[in-house]
């Protein structure tokens, strides 16, 4: 980039005087970088300068084609010659402040055609238009890197909306309100990179579409996508977000319209991350992967799907989660799965058809709350709280679901439910035989009770208090502060009671 560049050739008269001094010889092909400055605020050859056109045109490979140069009453102009063709292996293109670069709607703002890096600092694209092909802003052979720059109200018939290109890397910066039937933000193949950014409100493709998505500090907000999967982001390989959130955004489509806020065909790792009021037509109305889902230190809530409206991957593993207000109503309410590990986590308030809460051929839970799910089915079968085929359980609490259905409100087990043997738990309903606690386990209602997630704290007098075991956690959900055992014994839960609890605060029940 132009600053690394820069830094480079600011060292090559040392290095090559060092050369000549051990009579070493200097190819004439090593040339400094250049910086080009623009000096019109327009489109149109004139008096003043360079317009952005020329000299970009002037510009080499690794030189910077510098707005900084530019009146200081300009803030932007409008091209009137088509795309500007940057044939550059690397190009650098940098303001100081924000510079708006509007194609008038007739045809791209940049087209990359060279290899190497496409790199733009402080800068406002707009009304790029691409009526046959991709990328209706920019579009690459190669890399864009975006620095401080917006990329909104470009439109493409093919890919790539507001950005087209092979790598997208994107620091505090933002894509908002494009519109293209496939990324209608961002198309990128090789991958996509995010830190401090913005997708949103990008229409009809989705928000971001690549081959792998990694994301931090980061937004994807009210992103559409109308026929397919990924309404905020859709990934054909793997996706990590940390500290991120993924909010608002839709699949329209029930035909493979999965994972309303993110869909990867590979695994997706979810960390200090809220995923919310998502939905999709079809599973997976938070998040939707074929592989494995990993949610730690983060919330899933308010998500919508035909089936499955909090997520739905073939192994989920959830480590001090929230899982909460997700609907289903043809399915499951918050999680589905093959394989389901819970620890540390609280399962609540989420509705389908049966189970209310998480469905996992395998589960195995340990240290946490399943609570307040309903299934609306009246079929047998159709629980509140956990269905399974084989279930392991240690210290948690399986309680307070319900169900329109005639079997147990908490727990099904469809194989050999007798073989199911829970240690240190609450269950208040099961088709099983054994239940190691049977009563209310007096929850005071979901919310923040210290931590990042709402937890359903125990009111004094419950049950679960030093009835538990610590399952080789140091902390309960809500993390480093928190012990998981204090007293006699750890809480069942995964809520820990800690030694200076107000009990007035607790004085309420769900």
């Amino acid at each position: 980039m132009a600053l690394e560049s820069t830094e480079r050739m600011r060292h090559l008269p040392l290095a090559t005087a060092l050369l000549a001094a051990f009579g070493i010889g200097t190819t004439p092909s090593l040339a400094l970088a250049t910086s080009w400055p623009v000096g019109r605020c327009s489109d149109m050859v004139g008096k003043g300068g360079d317009t952005l056109r020329v000299a970009v045109t002037k510009a080499g490979n690794g030189d910077t084609v510098d707005l900084t140069t530019l009146p200081a009453t300009c803030t932007g102009f409008t091209l009137t010659g088509g795309a500007i063709i940057v044939g550059k292996t690397d190009l650098s293109i940098v303001a100081d402040r924000n510079i708006t670069i509007d194609g008038g709607n007739s045809d791209r703002v940049f087209n990359h055609i060279g290899f190497g890096n496409l790199y733009l600092r402080y800068l406002t694209l707009t009304h790029g238009n691409m009526a046959s092909g991709d990328g209706g802003c920019v579009t690459s052979y190669a890399s864009v890197t975006l620095s401080h720059t917006t990329i909104t109200g470009c439109q493409a018939s093919g890919a790539g909306g507001g950005v087209n290109a092979v790598s997208c890397d994107l620091a505090y910066s933002s894509v908002d309100g494009n519109l293209a039937p496939d990324g209608a933000g961002l198309r990128c193949t090789g991958g996509a990179h995010f830190n401090h950014s913005t997708v949103s409100g990008n229409l009809v493709g989705g928000g971001v579409r690549a081959s792998s998505v990694q994301a931090y500090f980061s937004t994807f907000a009210n992103n559409t996508r109308d026929v397919g999967p990924g309404g905020g982001i859709y990934t054909t390989g793997t996706t990590t977000l940390g500290n991120s959130i993924v909010s608002g955004n839709t699949t329209n489509t029930s035909a493979n319209g999965n994972g309303g806020g993110v869909r990867a065909n590979g695994n997706l790792t979810v960390l200090d991350s809220l995923v919310a009021a998502n939905s999709a037509a079809q599973t997976g109305g938070g998040l939707s992967s074929g592989n494995l889902i990993t949610v730690t230190d983060s919330t899933v809530s308010g998500n919508h799907a035909s089936a499955a409206g909090g997520a739905r991957g073939f192994t989920v593993q959830l480590l001090r989660a929230t899982v909460d207000s997700n609907t289903g109503p043809n399915g499951v309410g918050g999680v589905d799965s093959s394989n389901a590990s819970i620890t540390n986590s609280t399962i609540s308030g989420n509705e389908g058809a049966g189970p209310g809460g998480l469905y996992g051929f395998l589960i195995n839970s340990s240290n946490s709350t399943i609570a307040f799910n309903r299934a609306t089915s009246t079929t047998a079968g159709a629980t509140g709280g956990l269905r399974g085929n084989t279930m392991s359980m240690s210290s948690t609490i399986v309680a307070r679901n319900s169900t329109a259905g005639p079997g147990p409100a908490d727990i099904y087990l469809a194989d050999n439910p007798s073989a199911f043997q829970p240690t240190n738990s609450l269950i208040t309903s099961c088709n099983c035989s054994t239940l190691s606690i049977a009563t209310d386990p007096r929850l005071a209602p979901l919310a923040i009770h210290g931590g990042a997630q709402r937890t359903h704290a125990l009111s004094i007098g419950s049950p679960a208090i030093d009835a538990g075991s610590a399952g080789g956690q140091t902390t309960d959900e809500r993390g480093t502060g928190y012990a998981r055992a204090v007293g006699a014994a750890a809480d069942i839960g995964a809520y820990e009671r800690q030694a200076n609890d107000d009990e007035l605060f607790y004085s309420g029940f769900d």
